[in-house]
C-alpha cells in the first residue's frame, strides 16, 4: 500500500480538494489501526446511525470507495466491500 501522500500526489481527480484530501487523511488516521473486527463493528454502527436519520446513501459510500481505490490493494478494496455488504444487513 502506498502512502497518503503518494495517494494524494498521483490523484487525478479534479473534483477533490485540499480540504476533502484532509478529511481523506484524517479517517484515514482514525481508522489505521483498527482491526478487521472492529472496522466492521463501527462500520455497521456507522450505517445504522445513518439509516436511523434517513441519512445512508449506498451509491454514496460506494462513490468515496472508489475514490479510495488508488490508496487500497485490490484486496482491501474488495474486503470492504465484503464489510459494507454484511453491515447493511445487520
Amino acid at each position: 500500500m502506498s502512502s497518503f501522500k503518494d495517494f494524494a500526489n498521483n490523484l487525478n481527480n479534479s473534483n477533490i480538494n485540499e480540504r476533502d484530501l484532509n478529511k481523506v487523511e484524517s479517517v484515514i488516521n482514525k481508522y489505521s489501526n483498527f482491526s478487521e473486527s472492529e472496522l466492521a463493528i463501527e462500520l455497521a454502527k456507522t450505517i445504522k446511525e445513518q439509516k436511523d436519520n434517513n441519512m445512508y446513501n449506498r451509491e454514496n459510500v460506494l462513490s468515496q470507495i472508489d475514490m479510495l481505490s488508488g490508496f487500497l490493494t485490490p484486496e482491501q478494496k474488495e474486503k470492504i466491500k465484503e464489510l459494507l455488504n454484511n453491515a447493511e444487513n445487520k
